[in-house]
């Protein structure tokens, strides 16, 4: 496992290609593989620079209603979802859209 042991309220990123999605950390599991419920963040655009550019500030905020996953910290030393492998990372959140797509 990492250096640090996540806890609830850390921060999470969600990587789907080159976008960037925003988690927070709300239920550490007890049992044999670490595991972790996660939750999407609410992210809005802080800048004027419009949609098609690479530099991009978010205003990034808890969301109650937002979608949670489980992901499991597998052998290779990183935490992926359970449904469908997707790669997190724990102890940031980042936002951001690839403006070539």
């Amino acid at each position: 496992m990492s250096e640090q042991t996540p806890k609830v309220g850390d921060g999470a990123t969600e990587f789907v290609g080159s976008d960037r999605y925003p988690y927070t950390v709300i239920k550490v599991h007890d049992g044999k593989r670490p595991t972790l419920t996660l939750r999407k963040d609410r992210a809005t655009r802080a800048d004027d620079r419009g949609w098609f550019t690479e530099q991009q500030d978010w205003n990034i905020e808890e969301d109650p209603d937002g979608r949670e996953v489980v992901v499991t910290l597998r052998k290779d030393g990183r935490w992926r979802q359970r449904a469908n492998g997707r790669l997190f990372s724990i102890g940031s959140r980042r936002k951001y859209r690839d403006p070539s797509f």
